[in-house]
């Protein structure tokens, strides 16, 4: 079956006294601060949303002006290309190659032109079009492709904007808030806890029992021991030459790279904690699954919790009002979205940490848990693609499996 494309129409139709030709908008775009027609809008469909910016309206006649196309890129716009159009005469289209961006210029009498701006690979194309007849007098087919595109979705509208010509930027957070704010809000007061990274003493005892033996800088008194059997891996832990944790099953199959371990006080109670990550290969984004064991102080001894995850690193160690909560990634899909297509998804829980265990924590931002269309493009924004009830199937599957004691 042929996929659906979505058409969003942010109006009807434009009213113009002549042809289009020429370049739009030469002029008048770094003027003093003025009114402009600004459509913000996904038009890219990555997720963020984008700015289509004119001229000051002040320049504008019934045949419209000119429009620069910004698109988000992170934390600020890159300009995509410009057109020429009208507030009034504005339609989206998305598929999943490529965005078009439709006009209808009208002329004299009932003739016109209906053509679109092809959006694709970030590059805004030429205007491509044909001349139709619609309107009172016009022909059924002139009629008909003008009610295809511009009446078959919901209408939104351009809003007037008080700002000068300069190029547009993303709000940044807050001053000293972590700019690279991921699945969190811009404005969301959260900072990274500070892991300590271990160096191995040794990584090879033997060639039949290859082991990793970690040491803590300036503390003699513990040591961190993972030994491979057979695919898999174990871990122990010995304070002043007692054992803290005995030998515990980590990973149940070998490991792509090194084992890399890590030292925090993750459950507040001023002992350090650890975390081990350990890389099982694979293709594509495969080869991003990895398994990170947490293991935490409690009372006197030490529990292990190994976690599955997708390309962890130290931006998922947040402190949100001062407590450390790890943030858990999961790719899943779903076939039949609200476009009518099958698309992926980026799915974060935030973990906290109690005693010696990990625990569900998304209550602890009004963020999470966060669903996250899989896009070309970096993209934080939570998506519109699913209804509230394919979120939550997507939520509980992503918390299934995730995270095992041995």
């Amino acid at each position: 079956m042929k996929p659906r494309t979505h058409i969003t129409i942010i109006c009807a139709f434009v009213f113009l006294a002549g042809t289009l030709t020429g370049t739009p908008g030469g002029e008048d775009w770094t003027d003093n601060v003025s009114m402009r027609h600004q459509f913000v809008e996904d038009f890219d469909h990555d997720g963020d949303l984008d700015l289509l910016r004119s001229q000051p309206v002040s320049s504008f006649g019934n045949a419209g002006g000119g429009f620069k196309l910004y698109l988000r890129e992170g934390d600020h716009y890159e300009e995509a290309g410009m057109l020429f159009a009208h507030p009034k005469a504005v339609a989206l289209e998305h598929d999943w190659r490529q965005s078009r961006i439709w006009v209808y210029l009208r002329g004299g009498g009932n003739v016109g032109k209906l053509g679109y701006h092809v959006l694709r690979d970030e590059v805004l194309g030429e205007f491509q079009g044909i001349e139709i007849n619609p309107g009172d007098g016009g022909t059924e087919l002139s009629n008909a492709l003008l009610d295809t595109i511009m009446d078959s979705a919901s209408t939104i509208h351009s809003t007037l904007v008080q700002t000068d010509g300069a190029f547009p930027r993303v709000p940044q957070a807050d001053e000293g808030n972590d700019a690279h704010h991921g699945p969190f809000a811009v404005d969301a007061q959260v900072s990274r806890v500070h892991l300590r990274q271990l160096e191995p003493a040794s990584d090879e005892a033997d060639a039949s029992h290859p082991q990793y033996l970690f040491t803590v800088p300036g503390q003699t008194d513990r040591s961190l021991l993972l030994i491979r059997r057979g695919e898999g891996w174990t871990v122990e832990l010995t304070v002043n030459g007692e054992t803290a944790l005995k030998p515990t099953l980590f990973s149940s199959y070998g490991t792509v790279g090194v084992i890399t371990a890590r030292t925090a006080d993750l459950n507040k109670d001023g002992v350090e904690d650890y975390v081990i990550e350990s890389y099982s290969g694979g293709c594509g984004l495969a080869s991003g699954h990895c398994n990170v064991g947490f293991v935490l102080s409690s009372g006197e001894a030490y529990e292990l919790t190994t976690v599955t995850t997708l390309f962890p690193d130290e931006g998922d160690f947040v402190l949100l009002g001062g407590e450390p909560y790890f943030i858990h990634t999961t790719l899943l899909g779903v076939e039949a979205c609200e476009d009518g297509r099958g698309h992926n998804f980026w799915v974060y829980n935030l973990f906290g940490f109690e005693n010696g265990s990990i625990q569900v924590a998304n209550t602890a931002d009004p963020a999470f848990p966060k669903t996250v269309w899989y896009s070309f493009r970096p993209n934080h924004s939570e998506t519109t693609l699913l209804t509230d009830a394919q979120k939550a199937i997507l939520w509980q599957q992503s918390l299934s499996a995730v995270y095992w004691k041995p």
